[in-house]
């Protein structure tokens, strides 16, 4: 009888005990509200949590506030003009844009943010779909009940009684949950901080790879264990999940990785496509899109020639979301059956840059090749496609009248529409045209130098002692670029050649030296005209005169950016006069001003010109002995 009170009366204290532990956690529950509330009755909480996240126009535009972040911390405060048009049209309304403005107007991130924006999207839809199989699935017994997924469900409805903090503090800290931070910086980094390093870059990412298996492996006695608990906590991500509306996760940006390893990532479809002209402006855009899904865990390539073949195909078997591009290799590899590139056709985002360059008749016949395939796919009218370009709008007085049998000059209208149709964009596509008549930005200043064609180098070596900075001197040939880049040397102005000949290599090494001088000259044909955004190039040099308006207006691009002021300087002599003239009609000039030239250091510069091209005969003529 003793021990019978004994337990009755431990078990009312420990009742009255509960009892007391309920009423103090009601009478907190009741009180947490206040505590975040000032005098006036204002949440203060809810103004620490907004200040983190600043608001501008940004948040006008529907996009993830991960990817606002990750914008914020790359230092864009506000969309530019461009961004604004083609953003809402695309996300909200989930039209094809055609986007044309000035270079350097932030053309990239104006089709990067809607393509991450639908891959969250289309992810989120996913989740959301899988959630019954990953609840299902690998933990029921023969009976057919699942006791795990009680338990867990136990679990989580005594935490909601207790609060939700306890819910979003797992999430924080559960691996499956993380911001995607740690897979961009070892999945996304294929370029990596030496840019010209195209050997190794791969070669990392396969360590980190196998870092990670080797740690799943490492106790076998503890593995059952281990992936009991991985499984629990899997299963209580998706109840958290659950408890989300689509539209909130997709807003909020979470990286969607709460599906078991070996799901759907291996089954994962290549989603985006973007095409470039350039390697280096591939090279380029995959940058940015990086930095601004670096909160995500979506995953970008680089597919281009000049690197190595197989060391792309290891990138592409780690089924990247996004491809970043040339024509000529991503055929190359479609062709030899790449797993990742078979489900091409069916893309969910196709994007074109430099798209006027890309469509003309002559240049890249992979790409008609590529664009066949998508635009015969039964997925074409569910595919989503952009259309970028500096001078999409010009009127094209060059290459594309020899293709013609009578020639004629495109309006604005009839080039816009060949290209529509080229690429297989959808009748009501929105049309973002920010470019004027002149094609080139407003804080652009230019000028031309006339002169004879053997006063060139003396021009150019006057310039470059006259007004020293970053300087991009463009010429025609390649030829042309070997003869400066030798007399320039014997005159101390370290020139940086680049153009098509060159190894990728030495072609990526040249543009990251040039990047790290602010002094530094690069000497370059078309090649890195299309698109490179290489930051604070103070001068644009033309040594000869563009052969087409678009031209003129890619190269004088590469100044002037983000409405920072650029100089451009032509070298006109008079066998280029046709062109100057045909170039000022396109562009709707009646004149370009003409630099001022201090013709007092005329004979001092043209003495030492004469002597450098002296020196550089004597050497060429040695070489042949």
């Amino acid at each position: 009888m003793r021990a019978k009170r004994k337990r009755r009366k431990s078990e009312q204290e420990r009742e009255e005990q509960e009892r007391e532990a309920e009423a103090e956690k009601t009478e907190a529950e009741k009180t947490d509200p206040k505590d975040s509330l000032d005098e006036s009755g204002e949440d203060t909480a809810g103004e620490k949590i907004s200040s983190e996240v600043s608001m501008s126009t940004w948040d006008t535009l529907s996009i993830p506030t991960v990817v606002h972040q990750s914008l914020e911390t790359m230092g864009f405060a506000s969309p530019t003009p461009i961004q604004a048009g083609c953003i809402p049209a695309a996300i909200n309304e989930g039209k094809d844009i055609v986007g044309a403005a000035e270079t350097g107007s932030g053309k990239t991130l104006a089709f990067g943010i809607p393509l991450i924006y639908r891959i969250l999207q289309h992810e989120a839809a996913l989740a959301s779909g899988s959630t019954s199989v990953a609840k299902a699935d690998p933990t029921e017994d023969e009976s057919g009940q699942d006791g795990l997924e009680g338990e867990v469900k136990d679990e989580g409805s005594e935490q909601d009684d207790e609060g939700g903090m306890e819910d979003d503090e797992r999430v924080g800290e559960d691996p499956s949950m993380m911001t995607g931070m740690e897979a961009n910086e070892g999945d996304n980094d294929l370029i990596g901080d030496d840019i010209e390093d195209d050997v190794d870059f791969d070669d990392d990412i396969d360590d980190s790879d196998d870092d990670v298996e080797d740690d799943d492996s490492d106790d076998d006695d503890d593995g059952e264990q281990v992936d009991m608990q991985r499984l629990k906590t899997q299963m209580k991500c998706v109840d958290v999940v659950d408890n989300i509306a689509d539209e909130d996760w997709l807003k909020a940006g979470l990286p969607l990785t709460s599906t078991p390893a070996g799901g759907l990532d291996q089954e994962k479809k290549l989603f985006g496509l973007v095409l470039t002209p350039t390697r280096e402006l591939a090279v380029q855009v995959k940058n940015h899109l990086v930095a601004a899904a670096k909160m995500t865990n979506i995953k970008v390539a680089v597919v281009v020639g000049g690197m190595s073949a197989e060391k792309q195909k290891r990138v592409l078997k780690k089924r990247p979301d996004i491809i970043v591009g040339t024509p000529g290799r991503l055929w190359e590899l479609y062709q030899l059956g790449e797993p990742h590139l078979a489900s091409l056709p069916d893309v969910k985002c196709l994007i074109i840059d430099e798209a006027d360059r890309m469509v003309e008749k002559g240049h890249y016949a992979e790409l008609s090749e590529i664009l066949d395939i998508l635009n015969t796919s039964e997925q074409r009218s569910s595919r989503q496609t952009f259309v970028f370009s500096a001078t999409l709008s010009l009127i094209h007085l060059g290459p594309l009248r020899k293709s013609l049998k009578k020639a004629y000059k495109q309006d604005k209208k009839d080039k816009l529409d060949s290209v529509m149709a080229k690429i297989g964009i959808k009748e009501d596509a929105e049309v973002v045209d920010l470019t004027k008549r002149e094609g080139t930005a407003s804080s652009l200043l230019e000028s031309k130098i006339v002169c004879a064609v053997e006063e060139k180098d003396i021009y150019l070596f006057y310039f470059l002692r006259q007004y020293p900075g970053r300087t991009l001197v463009f010429t025609n040939s390649i030829d042309c670029i070997r003869r400066l880049a030798s007399i320039l040397t014997l005159l101390d102005c370290k020139p940086l050649p680049l153009h098509s000949s060159m190894h990728q290599k030495q072609r990526l090494k040249n543009l990251e030296r040039f990047t790290g001088n602010p002094k530094g000259l690069l000497l370059a044909t078309d090649v890195a005209a299309r698109g490179l955004d290489i930051p604070d190039i103070e001068h644009v040099i033309h040594y000869q005169v563009p052969r087409t308006s678009e031209s003129y207006v890619h190269r004088s691009g590469r100044t002037a950016r983000q409405a920072k002021v650029g100089l451009s300087v032509t070298l006109v002599s008079p066998n280029e006069m046709n062109f100057y003239r045909r170039l000022c009609k396109t562009l709707n000039r009646e004149e370009i001003p003409s630099f001022p030239v201090e013709h007092s250091y005329y004979q001092a510069v043209n003495e030492r010109v004469e002597l450098a091209r002296d020196i550089d005969k004597l050497c060429v003529n040695t070489s042949f002995f």
